[in-house]
């Protein structure tokens, strides 16, 4: 992940693949087959994207998505 983070000229970042938290809703059922073990849930809060991405992208994003993240950050 970090030569990922390093093409798009993000920090680095900590991943724990064994400690994945579920912020969305979903069901696998319907693939017939269990994908993952869901440890813990929790509540899913906006995303600070201009502590991660460069203010000029954040600001299109917001721009971009306004009417999406209206719906989802309700």
């Amino acid at each position: 992940m970090n030569n990922l983070h390093d093409e798009l000229g993000f920090p680095h970042f900590n991943y724990d693949p064994k400690n994945v938290l579920q912020i969305t809703k979903e069901d696998d059922s319907v693939h017939g087959m269990e994908l993952h073990k869901i440890r813990k849930e929790v509540d899913f809060q906006k995303p600070d994207w201009d502590k991660v991405l460069p203010q000029y992208v954040n600001d299109w994003i917001l721009k971009e998505y306004a009417d999406i993240n209206e719906l989802a950050y309700k």
